[in-house]
């Protein structure tokens, strides 16, 4: 499958005059818990040839696609990543450090990835992962029951809501290294989760799961305790567009 997602990015920038910086596996299959019927959700950063920076004309600088085999192709423009990347896009950010990657410049990687500590907001991290595993825990969650998939899209926003709450860092992509870097997780809940996790190996996304009312109520309890985090993190930096703004001149000249 890899061979394919190359050659289809290659045949995709050919067609469309454009040249892929960086492209990688986003979502669960990055995050290391993909089931068997999981899409393959790729992601990428492209430049435009300098004419089309240059032109009043206002044009796309996002490319989407949905093809056969459960290819799912999401592309940004790099002026529209940039832009992003400055205001803390944690996607984004896991993009850049996605452990599976198809296509990749080192040069710009390299150099991409070593700023986002410097655009990294642990106030603006905080907010987005609890938003996302509050938003499904309480969006999917029917008395004890919920789909397999949208379990581990509530641990792992939270895994990475303690990441923060220690390190003020910007949290790991792959699930597992948030998992054995936490400490909130009683010898019985982690058993309950990596049962789950062996679980998902097999299960189709939509496959439903009993959950532990203990497990429930530690989801419950974790979304509160980092809301009362979140209230003391400090605000944002001020963006620095320098290093982007040479970045940018460096790959479109």
């Amino acid at each position: 499958m890899k061979e394919h997602i190359q050659k289809t990015l290659s045949d995709l920038a050919e067609n469309e005059q454009i040249k892929i910086l960086y492209a990688c596996e986003s979502g669960s299959r990055a995050w290391g818990f993909a089931s068997p019927d999981s899409d393959w959700d790729v992601r990428f950063i492209y430049v435009n040839q300098l004419n089309w920076y240059l032109n009043l004309e206002k044009k796309s600088d996002t490319i989407d696609l949905m093809l056969p085999l459960e290819l799912d192709l999401g592309g940004w423009d790099l002026q529209k990543a940039l832009r992003l990347f400055a205001s803390c896009n944690l996607a984004l950010y896991e993009w850049i450090n996605s452990p599976k990657t198809y296509l990749i410049n080192s040069e710009f990687h390299v150099k991409i990835q070593s700023l986002i500590p410097g655009y990294f907001s642990a106030i603006k991290g905080m907010h987005h992962y609890l938003a996302m595993a509050n938003k499904n825990f309480e969006s999917h969650l029917e008395g004890t029951q919920i789909k397999i998939k949208k379990l581990f899209y509530i641990l792992r926003p939270l895994l990475a809501c303690e990441w923060i709450s220690n390190k003020k860092t910007m949290p790991p992509t792959e699930y597992q290294l948030l998992l054995s870097s936490s400490k909130r997780l009683s010898n019985d809940r982690l058993d309950e989760v990596l049962n789950f996790m062996k679980m998902k190996e097999t299960a189709a996304e939509g496959f439903l799961i009993d959950l532990s009312e203990e497990l429930i109520q530690w989801i419950s309890n974790e979304i509160d305790y980092y809301k009362n985090i979140a209230r003391d993190l400090p605000s944002a930096k001020e963006k620095d567009w320098k290093p982007l703004n040479q970045l940018f001149i460096d790959c479109v000249k």
